[in-house]
């Protein structure tokens, strides 16, 4: 498969197990810039090292932070300022949008209906992105 990835950075929030994990390894072998994100800098640690064994060239970072919380949520924004893309695993839906305001993203695709039925209790499980050249 072939998403026209390249030199693009994607942020996926919750990237350290499960699905979050799948997606950035995935995203990985796309050649995407991969941003990990996760509560703990162990955890994010040991899901860069698990997704750079899966996609040994591929450009892997992270940042431990907890994006319950504002303070996460500011802390994320310094140390990741530009994203190409957002594949949020983690974010209930307002504090999501925050960030997508922030990182000027405009397009995006709800993959969990739930967020928009309880916006304070669910997460939203979506892919946005700017508009040039990256398909959701």
């Amino acid at each position: 498969m072939n998403l026209q990835l390249a030199g693009k950075r994607i942020l996926v929030t919750g990237s350290t197990a499960g699905i979050g994990l799948a997606i950035a390894t995935e995203l990985a072998q796309e050649n995407a810039e991969v941003v990990v994100n996760g509560r703990t800098a162990a955890r994010v640690a040991a899901a860069i090292e698990q997704i750079k064994a899966a996609a040994p060239e591929a450009v892997v970072w992270g940042v431990a932070a907890d994006l319950s919380h504002a303070e996460g949520v500011a802390h994320l924004l310094v140390a990741c300022p530009k994203v190409d893309g957002l594949v949020n695993n983690h974010v209930r839906y307002h504090e999501c949008m925050a960030v997508v305001k922030r990182f000027g993203l405009q397009h995006y695709t709800f993959v969990d209906d739930t967020a928009r039925l309880f916006p304070t209790d669910c997460p939203a499980l979506f892919l946005t992105h700017r508009h040039e050249g990256l398909n959701a």
